[in-house]
């Protein structure tokens, strides 16, 4: 696979114009008839695979495909994350690869077998990083999931800390952290929010979103297997208890299925949260 570099300004203009579909622009760098899509990002702790940058690809197939930094294009991308589990405690702390900035977006989503999940704090190295709620606790049986997020008010840390009122079982943390949502750290707001439980071979939820370039981050909580994300969704993180943190973007007025693939039909709780700038 080719890799366009696009960190000049000329490049990024050139690249942002064959996105954007100005005819011309994609001769500049030899694309005939290039197919626009979005690549997967790496992880920590058992990720998906791909480009780190949640890049956008342009080219006729994965032979001759060009990968181009989201970062050259604009838009809301993932940038890193990881998962971490343990089978009973208090607390649980995910580390990252690398120091999150000021003014990403930190997604968590945490899940226990424990009915009634009680949940102390969420944290990381700034105090002033406000933890709240995206998507409250979906319970099916004993299973129970929630969602958060927190936009970073400086730069350097590298973990997110969970903190439980009482010792829960089997809990699964998993972290996405995204950019180019907001310029200053301030103003991020959470849109539409899905949640649903079921025993069944797929999870699943939908969502109708009502702005345009939404970042839709959703998150499974199973007692099986997990196998891979669902159709049009980026597998960001696979945890070692086999559930998953994807996403994807979403254009005004849009509704989309949010599917996460299971092994066997098991018992399931699915949570789906979207993202804009304000």
């Amino acid at each position: 696979m080719a890799v366009v570099s696009a960190r000049g300004a000329l490049g990024g203009l050139v690249l942002a114009a064959i996105v954007a579909g100005v005819p011309g622009c994609r001769q500049l760098l030899g694309i005939d008839d290039p197919v626009v899509t979005r690549d997967g990002g790496g992880g920590g702790g058992g990720g998906g695979g791909g480009n780190a940058d949640g890049a956008v690809v342009i080219g006729d197939g994965p032979r001759d495909a060009f990968v181009l930094d989201a970062v050259a294009v604009g838009g809301p991308h993932f940038v890193q994350g990881t998962s971490a589990t343990t089978t009973s405690g208090t607390s649980l702390v995910a580390t990252l690869p690398d120091a999150v900035q000021r003014g990403d977006l930190i997604v968590v989503a945490v899940g226990a077998l424990d009915g009634g999940m009680q949940i102390k704090k969420v944290g990381d190295t700034f105090p002033t990083n406000a933890y709240a709620v995206a998507a409250p606790e979906e319970s099916a049986g004993n299973l129970a999931e929630a969602m958060l997020f927190a936009v970073s008010t400086g730069s350097g840390s590298d973990h997110v800390t969970v903190q439980f009122s009482r010792s829960e079982s089997f809990v699964d943390v998993r972290v996405g952290v995204y950019r180019s949502l907001v310029s200053d750290g301030t103003g991020q707001a959470v849109d539409v929010i899905a949640s649903a439980h079921d025993t069944s071979g797929t999870a699943t939820v939908s969502l109708t979103t009502q702005h345009a370039d939404e970042l839709i981050v959703a998150a499974d909580y199973t007692d099986g297997t997990t196998t891979g994300p669902g159709p049009g969704m980026m597998l960001r993180e696979l945890s070692s208890d086999h559930d998953l943190l994807e996403d994807r973007l979403g254009d005004v007025g849009e509704t989309y299925t949010v599917d996460a693939e299971l092994q066997t039909p098991v018992t399931w709780a699915m949570q789906a949260v979207s993202f804009v700038s304000n």
